[in-house]
């Protein structure tokens, strides 16, 4: 039998390719396009395709999705969100698509045709880590806002239920709502967990389902293990750093977690004593030195010898945990890692993938996976269960033509025509709506018609509104220049009158002085006796 390959595959937070490595030889197989991603934002899509979230540029809210095929290096679908997405989660046959967002929102797509299934306001803060269970049936969400959310899956993408609402905010290990976050009618969180003090700042499932367990770690420098099963704290642990990584080996044996320092500290797990919170300060047994900067992200191969970790540093190194040893370091990253992978070699990796195809016989060649379809940025306002969500701001499907019913034609007559757009069919000689009708529940032709003559208006008013601020803007710029002449004319009035004023007075000066002179000498004269 042979052996199992496996890829490491490493993106930055920066603008630089996305590096696959093999993980026996340490060979460079293929670099995609470049990507700035997120934290935690890579995740395989299936065996044909790779998502990575894009990091936004300037002061713009809005992100992207970018998904590659294993068959080109270049991007096969590029996917604007309505706003930053951080980390992402797949299911593993690649049919759903998670992701949180900075607003501490959880969006659920279907790859296969980019529809949103659904949005909720899991958070209050920006999403950090989502996390699935092995059998896709939980999807776990942690913040900035030191809560975790243990949701089932069916739930995030199915209809919301009519009439539930909102449970309220749970402490502890509790089955409720979200705290009545915005929009969370109708998903309703398993467990929700608020034991930690700072930022969460990673996730780690177990094997098992929903009977694993969950490790989180957080900025508070502790590392915390869930039971799913029992939705309690098993054990808690604190060390000497904040921690940014957490994983333990496949065995669940020892507890590997990422220090804020660049260390990764290993801590040996014995869960044959009660359950309790009880603290163990510096828990840690020994660590693994070697990176010089935070550590992002930890994982473990399928042999459950070797760790992969990423770091800051800019490098990826691999561990062998029985010897304690370094074993290789990658060095082709052009900035911090900020998301890592480990996984079976791709069958269809380039350029590999194009050598196979030609050689194989044609009879053993599988045809070319399509590549999933762009994402909505928005879902209908009955599915996401958003307030502020309108029906028109997803782009109306237009269906082909439709064979002719009773009672669902133009005007009542029948059917809908080839070739013509549905529009609101007649129950009992009236009309079902003014935005919803024909088959499927399709805008129909009046409703498309007012929403092109609104968008119009709305882009008159726009211009008339800028063309008002430009004259604003002209008046004021006007105003002022008249005011600084004003203050030039005024003030050089009061420079010549103030000059005039001075001449004046030593002009009257000088004639006082001679008038005094001449009546002294008079007054001398008159004085004087007369011989």
């Amino acid at each position: 039998m042979a052996a199992l390959q496996e890829v490491v595959v490493a993106a930055a937070s920066v603008d630089s390719p996305v590096c696959v490595w093999d993980l026996t030889t340490g060979s460079l197989l293929a670099s995609l396009v470049s990507s700035a991603s997120q934290r935690r934002g890579l995740c395989a899509m299936g065996r044909d395709h790779v998502a990575v979230s894009q990091l936004t540029r300037g002061e713009s809210k809005a992100g992207a999705v970018n998904v590659w095929s294993w068959r080109k290096s270049a991007v096969a679908v590029r996917s604007p969100t309505s706003e930053a997405i951080g980390p992402l989660a797949a299911t593993a046959d690649g049919v759903y698509l998670c992701g949180g967002g900075v607003s501490g929102r959880v969006y659920v797509w279907e790859a296969a045709t980019g529809r949103l299934l659904r949005v909720w306001a899991a958070h209050y803060r920006a999403v950090t880590c989502l996390a699935l269970s092995d059998d896709d049936a939980l999807l776990v969400s942690a913040g900035e806002d030191s809560i975790i959310h243990v949701t089932p899956l069916d739930t995030g993408r199915s209809e919301p239920a009519r009439g539930r609402g909102g449970g309220g905010g749970g402490g502890g290990s509790s089955k409720g709502g979200a705290g009545g976050a915005e929009g969370s009618a109708g998903v309703q969180p398993m467990y929700t967990w608020q034991q930690h003090q700072q930022s969460i700042t990673a996730l780690w499932m177990a094997a098992g389902g929903v009977n694993s367990v969950l490790v989180s770690s957080s900025s508070d420098h502790s590392c915390k293990i869930w039971s799913l099963a029992m939705g309690a704290l098993l054990r808690s642990y604190v060390f000497p750093v904040a921690i940014t990584a957490a994983a333990m080996d496949p065995g669940e044996y020892t507890l590997y977690a990422g220090g804020a320092d660049g260390n990764i500290y290993l801590t040996a797990l014995n869960f044959t004593a009660v359950h309790g919170t009880a603290m163990d300060p510096m828990a840690h047994d020994d660590a693994l030195v070697g990176h010089s900067h935070s550590i992002t992200a930890l994982e473990f191969s399928a042999d459950a010898v070797s760790l992969v970790s990423a770091s800051e540093d800019c490098t990826v190194r691999v561990w062998d945990t029985v010897t304690r040893q370094l074993l290789r370091t990658f060095t082709n990253c052009k900035g911090p890692v900020s998301c890592l992978l480990v996984l079976p070699k791709p069958p269809t990796l380039f350029p590999s993938a194009d050598i196979s195809r030609s050689s194989a016989p044609a009879s053993a060649r599988k045809p070319a996976a399509l590549p999933p379809m762009p994402l909505h940025k928005y879902a209908n306002a009955a599915a996401t269960g958003l307030s502020g969500s309108e029906p028109w701001e997803e782009a109306p499907l237009l269906l082909p033509s439709v064979a002719g019913g009773g009672g669902g034609g133009v005007g009542g007559a029948g059917g809908v025509g080839a070739g013509l757009v549905p529009v609101p069919g007649s129950v009992g000689g009236e009309r079902e709506g003014e935005e919803w009708g024909g088959v499927d529940g399709c805008y129909s032709s009046e409703v498309l018609g007012r929403t092109v003559v609104e968008t119009k208006e709305d882009q008159s008013l726009v211009a008339l509104q800028l063309q008002n601020a430009r004259l604003l803007s002209n008046l004021q710029r006007a105003n002022e220049g008249l005011r600084q002449m004003y203050r030039l004319a005024v003030s050089e009035t009061m420079v010549d009158h103030l000059g005039m004023g001075m001449g004046l007075e030593g002009a009257g000066g000088g004639a006082g002085a001679s008038g005094g002179a001449d009546l002294e000498r008079s007054k001398r004269k008159r004085s004087a006796p007369v011989l």
